[in-house]
This record gives structure tokens, C-alpha cells and sequence, in this order.
């Protein structure tokens, strides 16, 4: 694999958190207050072993495998046809949905700026970063991660000692279990975001100490939604809370770190803004390599399919998301199903074999070189380019003993 394409297990788990949190802990206390009330932020927290379950699928579907859903869907083509379109649809809609919902938040701290230049300015930056690749994305989570919990954090240490009203939290569960079971399929769509990191899957540098990262990110994600949740409670209370389009973006608003700071929303925007262009970037990313493997297309045509994808995310934007009522509609009644249908498309393709004939191949417990579990060694693997003949059969042996990459073209 080029170098340019290796990630590492703290730059995935930072991507985690910030694939969930980027524009999803604005809204989303929305919908948790809708179904739990007051016991939003438990609901949260109830949901810890869900969101851990899925997380931990793919840790063993894709990342301990080494493995891409495109890897996992190559040998399939019948599978490729039904699944491939899924995940477009799946990417595209999110990026147009988090296109969307930015410009409703930057229209909010920025009135005078057209719609047109914020579509514009955004998608111009989504290009650019994914024309980077996978390793520079991926970095930039281990950039702007802190940028966006420090801003967050700030936010609330500001807020809270002078607003917070603590008794909006009582009586605890005072409707049982129920809120509590009502805000895990809500929590499970938010977590079924985290499909487009197993596009990185194959890219670890090390596929070895993985999982506690992954698991660890998703611990820290469950924490800060849940206190941005339980801020909203107490703050605004839980029912407006559940009426507000962006509970979190009034906390930002309410927040005076200084009485002469009119618009101190400005800078707590400005740092998500960095989370929020990273998450569009990845989803756009998954959509056009998604895209180009459905079409057939060499890697040289990944470029002006990316463009595309963009083009598609500004049209959903436009769309299906072009004021607050339709996207009240969109956010509580088709992202749900949307999330819920990348869930079972990556839980299916994560289950296919990875190889024609036999079920997925343990890469990280085979050497460079070795033959395939169950195939002698020295015989031909089908699908992998054409058998060394006469002198070339030794030099290719001692390619494969020094370790170095096949040259026949992989799926990205």
C-alpha cells in the first residue's frame, strides 16, 4: 500500500468521535429530549453497550481483518449491484444532510452571507480535502479534535455556573425504563455514521491494538453528547429542548465569557466549523471510491468522480434540506431509516467471504508471501494476476519473501 495511505488506531478512534459529534451534537439532543424528557442524557448512557456493539461489528467485520466493504464485496458481483448503490445513497444523503445543516446554523451567525457562497465556499473545501486522501483526513482528526472538545468544554464551564437550573433534572426516570429504551435506536442511527471509517480499514499501519482505541473513542463520544444533553436540560429545560431546531447552538449563543462580547457563538462555531468540513470530506470520500468501484473506473477517473460526489451532496443540500421545516421532516423521519439502512448494508457486506469460496481470510495471521489457508504453497491464487512463468517464478518468489507489495491493482 502506498504510504500515503497508511492511518494509524488513534487517528481512526479521533475520527470516530468527530464523524459523531461534528454536527450531530447540535441536533441531536433534540431528538433525545423528544423520547426521553428530562432523562435525555441517561438515555445516552443507556445506550453505552449498543453503541459499543456496533463499534466492536466493525472492529471484527473490517478492521481486524484489514479489510474495506469494497474488499469484502469484490468476488460478489451480485451483492455488488444490490449493495453498492445502498452505500452511495447512504454517503451521499448524509453529505448533503450535514451541508444542509450547516448552512442553517452559518446563516444564523452569518445573516448577510448568501446561502450560494456558504454551498460554495463548503464544497470547494470538501474537494480539496478528499483530493488529499486518506491519510490526510485522517490526520486532521488528530488536529481538529481538540479544537472542537476545547471549544465545547469552554462553552459549558462558561454557561453552566450561572444558568444551569439543576432541579430541571428531577424526578430521575420518572416514566421507568421506557425514555430510556426510546433514545437507543436514536443513538444507534448516530452511531451507524461510524460505517464510513471502515473505508480506512485497510490502511492501518498496524492492525494490532485496534480495538481499545476504537472502544475508548466511543466511551469519550457517549460521555460528551451525554453532557451536552444534560446542559440542554438544564439550561433550557426539557421541553424547549425538544422544540429547539439546535439545543446546543442556543447554549453557544447564551454563553458570555466577558459582558462586552455580543456574538461569542462566532468562535464556538468557527472551531466545529473544522469538525464539520472533516465530517463532509469523509463522507464524500466514502461516496465517490464507493461510486468509482460501482462504475468500473480506473483510479485516474477518482478525481472528477469526487468532484461529482461533491456536486450531488451541494444538490441534496438544495434539495432536501433548504430551510428548517423540511429539514425537521428529513432529521426525524428519513435520517433514521437512511442510518439504519448503511447499518444493515455494512453488517451484510461485513459478513461476506472476502475470498471466492471460503470465509474471510485472517490477513493479519499470515506472513507476507504465504499461500492462502488451505491452498499449497507455491500454487497460483485465482484472481491475484498472472502465474510467474519459467525465470520470473523465482524472482517472484523472493518478492514475496522480502515482504513487497503485489503490483496487481486492489479495489480501493
Amino acid at each position: 500500500m502506498p504510504r500515503r495511505d497508511q492511518v494509524d488506531p488513534a487517528s481512526i478512534a479521533a475520527l470516530l468521535i468527530v464523524v459523531v459529534l461534528a454536527t450531530l451534537a447540535f441536533f441531536l439532543p433534540r431528538s433525545l429530549a423528544a423520547v426521553a424528557g428530562r432523562d435525555a442524557w441517561l438515555a445516552v448512557l443507556a445506550s453505552t453497550p449498543v453503541v459499543a456493539l456496533v463499534v466492536g461489528a466493525w472492529y471484527a467485520l473490517y478492521f481486524r481483518p484489514g479489510l474495506t466493504p469494497l474488499d469484502r464485496l469484490r468476488f460478489h458481483p451480485l451483492m455488488r449491484w444490490l449493495v453498492l448503490p445502498v452505500l452511495v445513497a447512504y454517503a451521499t444523503y448524509h453529505a448533503g444532510g450535514i451541508l444542509g445543516e450547516t448552512v442553517l446554523l452559518m446563516v444564523v451567525v452569518f445573516p448577510e452571507t448568501p446561502v450560494w457562497a456558504f454551498h460554495a465556499t463548503m464544497a470547494l473545501t470538501t474537494w480539496v480535502l478528499v483530493a488529499y486522501g486518506r491519510e490526510t483526513l485522517a490526520r486532521m482528526g488528530l488536529l481538529v479534535l481538540p479544537v472542537m472538545v476545547l471549544a465545547l468544554v469552554t462553552n459549558l464551564l462558561i454557561l453552566l455556573p450561572g444558568d444551569a437550573e439543576w432541579a430541571q433534572l428531577l424526578p430521575l426516570l420518572e416514566g421507568g425504563a421506557g425514555p430510556l429504551l426510546r433514545g437507543i435506536p436514536v443513538m444507534v442511527a448516530a452511531t451507524a455514521e461510524t460505517l464510513i471509517l471502515t473505508y480506512f480499514a485497510d490502511g492501518l499501519s498496524s492492525r494490532h491494538g485496534v480495538l481499545r482505541p476504537l472502544m475508548l473513542a466511543a466511551a469519550g463520544m457517549v460521555v460528551l453528547l451525554a453532557g451536552v444533553a444534560l446542559a440542554g436540560i438544564v439550561v433550557l429545560g426539557p421541553g424547549e429542548t425538544a422544540r429547539a431546531v439546535a439545543p446546543t447552538f442556543i447554549l453557544a449563543r447564551l454563553a458570555r465569557p466577558v459582558p462586552v462580547m455580543s456574538r461569542p457563538e462566532v468562535f464556538t462555531i468557527s472551531a466545529w466549523l473544522l469538525g464539520i468540513a472533516l465530517k463532509l470530506a469523509l463522507f464524500v470520500y466514502a461516496a465517490g471510491v464507493t461510486a468509482r468501484a460501482g462504475l468500473g473506473l480506473t483510479e485516474r477517473w477518482q478525481g472528477p468522480v469526487h468532484g461529482l460526489m461533491t456536486l450531488a451532496a451541494v444538490a441534496v443540500a438544495a434539495i432536501l434540506f433548504p430551510d428548517t421545516e423540511r429539514w425537521d421532516w428529513q432529521f426525524t423521519r428519513v435520517w433514521p431509516l437512511v442510518a439504519m439502512a448503511g447499518l444493515v448494508a455494512g453488517l451484510v457486506t461485513g459478513l461476506l467471504p472476502a475470498w471466492p469460496g471460503r470465509a474471510a481470510a485472517r490477513v493479519e495471521e499470515r506472513s507476507p508471501g504465504q499461500a492462502p489457508e488451505g491452498m499449497p504453497a507455491g500454487r497460483h491464487r485465482p484472481g491475484s494476476g498472472p502465474a510467474p512463468q519459467g525465470d520470473e517464478a523465482p524472482e517472484a518468489g523472493r518478492s514475496a519473501a522480502a515482504g513487497r507489495e503485489p503490483t496487481g491493482e486492489r479495489m480501493p
